[in-house]
């Protein structure tokens, strides 16, 4: 009897029958104990994490061949309850069983079936909420159920959390298993560990068939912290927040465009990644010590390329977001680099500026004025350009007319500064760019120098923060990058029954610009289309 008691009770065998005791005990077979340890079923070869079917269990474990019906499934039902895993920091992606009860804590004392139940306890919808193709929720975990605690740099409310769980959506036209693992390897490549400004994924998990992340909880989003803070004070801590985390967060991307030790690699080893998702849904908000820290979330639609192919991903391959997608998702030919961050971090920027002036009900008068059509015809969409024609009839792309007027009045508004000025020049000049023969958005490394160069001033002269300094800025006819579109634009403007307006004005051909090292593809498309 004392050799049975050993095996049960010491947990520091490679072998141990607690659990497995447990549930005899649940299921009134206490006394086949004996008869499983004879036979060497103990807690590792229980199916948690999916390595052992059960069913039939008959089939399973020779133990329970003879037992009765009932007998059978009261031990699958306690096993499934008692064999809870143990969730813990890694790299690995765990596969549990789609019968696997994850050790969230629930508000009912019915079972629950880990994600396949949605009936978690203290589980709200978490800021960022439902997107396109995944779903986050706020969850808390069973402190004797993980390591979390054990991470250096995580602080945790409570020991038991709270985190953020991300379910994929199993989605129409998309390959879920494709989409999970394009943004495991993008959280693996950058997070915390890279810049502190990009987050950290604690675990990747499969539960069935269901596709999950766990994170750090936030506060909020970026675009929630708008919602609540309706309107900030004009003081220097505001403003020094909005330099620093402004270019926190261009750092982050210029991390993510240029990984570190990149440039020590061979050619055919060098990777770049790109975003592909910058909006202020997709920036957390830490508050820690009462300072607001923005960080970069969500790599749903991220990538990672060569240097031969990181400027040359047909933009038929991209999904974006409508409201913030650059001109060239609706291009002919055009392709995604990472001028396609660009944009987007200009747009959050935009949004932050004209919200750090006359707070959340100016920046909604400013997404309401983006949504108008700019002539009773035109097209009624929510992007910070649009489609024209030229003179001759032919398409071209330019900053949406509202954008412009929008940026006139706020360089005129009456709590703009010099750091404003600076900033909203910044974006306008040389990252709110349709890319023509003649003009580029910057990249991320001119961006970080520039928002330093703003961080460092702020930080000196209070009155280049403070000290209101309105004035008319003389408006310049917008150049109008000519170019065919994309047969997706087409079909929308069709479908839409619009008409694009006419606009008069200088033109060029809208070119995208080539990164370093995509000349020679560039040289070989040019030689092709010559022979054609």
């Amino acid at each position: 009897m004392d050799y049975y008691i050993g095996k049960i009770c010491d947990a520091t065998q490679p072998m141990t029958f607690i659990r497995v005791f447990a549930i005899l005990i649940l299921a009134d077979k206490e006394m086949t104990i004996f008869e499983f340890v004879d036979n060497g079923i103990c807690d590792q070869e229980l199916p948690v994490t999916g390595g052992r079917s059960l069913a039939p269990l008959s089939q399973s474990f020779d133990c329970i061949k003879t037992w009765g019906r009932l007998q059978q499934e009261a031990f699958d039902k306690w096993l499934w309850r008692i064999d809870v895993p143990f969730l813990t920091d890694g790299q690995d992606i765990i596969k549990f069983h789609r019968r696997a009860v994850l050790p969230f804590i629930t508000r009912s004392t019915e079972q629950s079936n880990g994600l396949e139940d949605s009936d978690y306890s203290r589980v709200e919808p978490y800021m960022p909420g439902t997107g396109g193709y995944g779903e986050v929720s706020i969850v808390e975990i069973h402190p004797k159920c993980h390591n979390f605690q054990c991470r250096p740099g995580l602080q945790l409310h409570r020991p038991e959390g709270p985190f953020a769980l991300k379910k994929l959506h199993p989605t129409r036209n998309r390959d879920i298993e494709k989409d999970f693992m394009n943004e495991v390897k993008m959280l693996r490549t950058f997070n915390g560990n890279v810049h502190p400004h990009i987050v950290t994924v604690l675990m990747a998990f499969k539960h069935g068939d269901r596709c999950c992340f766990l994170f750090p909880w936030a506060d909020c989003d970026l675009l929630t912290y708008f919602e609540t803070k309706t309107m900030p004070d004009m003081n220097i801590t505001n403003f020094h927040w909005v330099a620093e985390q402004t270019l926190n967060i261009t750092e982050a991307v210029h991390h993510i465009h240029f990984p570190p030790g990149v440039d020590s690699l061979s050619p055919d080893m060098k990777l770049y990644g790109r975003h592909g998702d910058i909006k202020a849904e997709n920036i957390l908000v830490f508050n820690e010590k009462n300072n607001p820290l923005l960080v970069l979330s969500d790599f749903g639609l991220g990538s990672m390329h060569h240097d031969w192919s990181k400027s040359m991903v047909p933009n038929r391959q991209i999904q974006a977001t409508p409201g913030f997608r650059p001109p060239e998702c609706d291009m002919e030919n055009g392709h995604i680099s990472r001028a396609f961050d660009v944009w987007t971090l200009g747009c959050v920027f935009l949004d932050i500026l004209i919200w750090l002036l006359g707070g959340e009900t100016l920046r909604r008068s400013f997404e309401s004025d983006r949504m108008a059509a700019s002539h009773p015809q035109g097209l009624q969409t929510p992007t910070y350009f649009e489609v024209i024609q030229t003179d001759n009839g032919r398409f071209g792309f330019i900053i949406k007319e509202q954008v412009n007027k929008w940026f006139a009045e706020l360089h005129r508004h009456d709590r703009c500064t010099d750091f404003v000025h600076e900033f909203l020049e910044l974006i306008q000049q040389r990252m709110l760019i349709v890319e023509t023969q003649s003009e580029k958005r910057a990249r991320t490394h001119d961006l970080v120098a520039s928002l330093k160069t703003l961080r460092d001033k702020a930080l000196r002269d209070e009155r280049y923060c403070l000290g209101a300094n309105p004035y008319d800025r003389p408006s310049n006819v917008p150049t109008i990058a000519e170019g065919m579109l994309s047969e997706h634009a087409k079909r929308h403007i069709t479908a839409s029954h619009a008409i694009p307006r006419t606009v008069s004005g200088p033109t060029q051909l809208a070119e995208q610009t080539f990164e370093e090292g995509d000349v020679l593809i560039r040289d070989l498309r040019d030689r092709r289309d010559r022979r054609i």
